[in-house]
């Protein structure tokens, strides 16, 4: 059986999900086939846990939500625009930003109702933004991004402050089906196989889940023939990794 695959590609598609193998910015083919032929004495590993699902090895659990959603920055926040940008592009984060405004609100009419404010211009400012807040709560499906440009410059860092905080926070399971399909080891697993020819996956027994029904959030690859089967075909098609069991850590 022959399967033409791009080895440059390949071996690039290998170091995204951890593999040591090194590539000189400008690898000529020559090259490339070395660190091909070298990578067979040191092949990296993919782990199938006892379901079958191919594991990234080198990807330890999410624990925290930074752990899913990486590709937040904070650091280049300028203004209100990019605060929006940034968390309307993360369902579970819009949710936390939801939530904060509830919290903001509560807090606002907390210090209405214990005379913190005690001057007239000062309570009159108070009481009309707990009016302005309960009005985007009331009237908009994304109160947040209203309450993000009415804060202005001025509240960026306060922003930029909640979403180091949710980042910190630990990952709510329940909203998995906003998760990026690559996140995590069997994310990143998957990713990679997914990219692959079909070719590839029928010769090493290798099915491409997505989706095991309408709305299902599982995406996994699954090797559904034998451990031995995938590594001997692995090796005859002088692939740069093999397969193991995985060993669960906890």
């Amino acid at each position: 059986m022959s399967v033409q695959i791009n080895r440059r590609k390949f071996l690039q598609a290998l170091i995204a999900v951890g593999a040591s193998y090194s590539i000189p910015a400008k690898a000529t083919n020559a090259e490339i086939d070395n660190i091909w032929t070298q990578a067979q004495e040191s092949p990296w590993y993919f782990e199938v846990n006892d379901q079958g699902t191919l594991v990234d090895p080198d990807v330890s659990e999410p624990q925290v939500w930074s752990d899913i959603f990486d590709s937040i920055s904070i650091w280049q926040f300028e203004n209100s625009k990019h605060v929006i940008n940034e968390v309307k592009a993360c369902m579970p984060l819009a949710a936390f930003f939801n939530q904060e405004l509830e919290n903001e609100l509560c807090g606002l009419e907390e210090d209405l109702n214990t005379g913190k404010y005690r001057s007239p211009s000062e309570r009159m400012s108070l009481e009309k933004k707990i009016k302005t807040l309960t009005e985007f709560q009331d009237e908009y499906e994304d109160p947040w991004m209203d309450w993000v440009e009415l804060e202005g410059a001025e509240g960026v860092s306060k922003f930029k402050a909640l979403i180091d905080k949710w980042l910190n926070e630990p990952i709510d399971w329940g909203q998995s089906e906003w998760f990026p399909l690559r996140s995590g080891s069997q994310g990143r697993a998957f990713g990679f196989f997914q990219d692959q020819p079909h070719e590839l996956l029928n010769a090493l027994g290798i099915v491409v889940v997505e989706g095991e029904h309408p709305g299902s959030t599982y995406y996994a690859a699954e090797l559904r023939g034998s451990l031995d089967h995938a590594n001997e075909y692995a090796e005859k098609l002088g692939l740069p990794f093999r397969f193991k069991p995985h060993v669960d850590q906890a």
